[in-house]
């Protein structure tokens, strides 16, 4: 049962995670007066009233946030799951390194195949007039065989925005039997050198380099020795589990926002992942906090169970309704409040995402996680199994 709580609190961080990945994307789909653009300026580099509250409103649904705390899930829960096996290095690391491709990749082609489609059918367009530069640079031209098997093969990443972050997973997944091993024979003190060496790593390496992201990954490996620790610290402290929880939230969220084109840029990873590490540290171990109880509520579950399809479903479903939306709705009307209709755009895109997810989660993700279960079944102990491979 405990197994079962811990997995689940994961399963739904994830689902949050992927929902604020969304929304961010929906913030910028329509141009707003004094963009530049809205993704990677900061606060003191907007002019506009609706940009400066659309880069407020980023705060909570901070994505590239987000997809760090994926990275630091994967690193927790995939250790968990190697700390399972015992077949022996070589044998653990190649089943492994399977079951994550039999993870990752099944949904993935089903995404990519369905925006192959329709970029057929909607390709080429114009640039609409009302979109943001962001918006405007996708699928605008036909795509060739040569970047279809490009991107499915994950040289090019181009057909899907999201999907740089699966060829880090991949990428990682070679390396990480051995960081989990590092990380299980390392003494604390070696352990918080090796965290430095990846937070340097993280700090001077660009956005698409695995590498970087090794930080995050190292960190969710270490959780399981410091997780408990810290999450009882913060809530014996004099200040108290909620005032800490809304501090660690306004950190995480925020430092993209005020840091973005400042000195201190190359720092916002760094922030991003260890406050989302202690996050997921407090969330998962703070199980007597009745406030944080709705997570554990079959709703938030269900959404983190096909929070992977949803993700690397909804930007292109977000890009049709975006498109739908230009086409129909009068240009004036848009430019009158467009950050209310990047809301609703977002929102739209997220309810229509969900279904698609379900029916992806059923019919491609579980029965390849099956699979991946069966042809990599060693020797291990009663841990649940299908629950671990869901929260990976």
């Amino acid at each position: 049962m405990e197994q079962h709580y811990f997995l689940g609190r994961v399963e739904s961080v994830r689902g949050l995670a992927a929902l604020c990945v969304a929304l961010y994307h929906g913030q910028l789909v329509l141009s707003l007066p004094g963009d530049d653009p809205l993704y990677s300026a900061g606060l003191a580099g907007l002019a506009g009233v609706q940009a400066v509250l659309a880069k407020c409103l980023l705060i909570p649904f901070n994505g590239p946030g987000a997809v760090a705390l994926f990275f630091v899930i994967s690193g927790w829960v995939l250790g968990l799951s190697l700390d399972r096996r015992s077949s022996g290095f070589l044998t653990d690391s190649a089943r492994f390194l399977l079951q994550r491709v039999l993870r990752i990749y099944p949904a993935f082609f089903v995404a990519l195949l369905i925006i192959t489609a329709g970029v057929a059918v909607l390709a080429p367009h114009p640039p609409y007039a009302g979109a943001s530069q962001w918006f405007n640079t996708w699928y605008r031209q036909p795509l060739s065989i040569s970047e279809v098997f490009a991107n499915l093969v994950f040289l090019d990443t181009g057909m899907n925005n999201v999907t740089w972050t699966l060829r880090v997973e991949l990428e990682m997944a070679v390396l990480f039997p051995l960081l989990h091993l590092l990380s299980r024979r390392l003494a604390l003190v070696a352990n918080v050198l090796a965290l430095g060496l990846f937070a340097g790593l993280c700090a001077v390496l660009p956005d698409p380099s695995t590498l970087k992201w090794a930080f995050a990954f190292y960190a969710g490996l270490l959780l399981p020795q410091w997780g408990p620790w810290f999450a009882t610290t913060i809530r014996t402290s004099a200040v108290g589990a909620g005032p800490w929880m809304a501090a660690m939230l306004v950190v995480f969220g925020a430092v993209r926002s005020v840091s973005l084109q400042t000195s201190l840029e190359w720092a916002i990873p760094l922030v991003e992942i260890l406050s989302g590490a202690m996050l997921l540290a407090c969330v998962v171990h703070w199980s007597d906090q009745r406030w944080l109880a709705w997570l554990d509520s079959a709703a938030v579950r269900k959404v983190g169970r096909i929070s992977y399809s949803f993700y690397v479903l909804n930007f292109f479903v977000l890009y049709v309704w975006g498109l739908l939306f230009l086409a129909l709705v009068p240009g004036e009307t848009l430019a009158a409040a467009p950050l209310l209709w990047n809301s609703v755009i977002g929102v739209v895109a997220c309810c229509s995402s969900l279904p698609l997810a379900a029916w992806s989660y059923r019919w491609i993700e579980r029965p390849w996680i099956e699979c991946g279960r069966r042809w990599t079944r060693g020797k291990a102990d009663s841990a649940p199994r299908v629950e671990l491979a869901r929260a990976a």
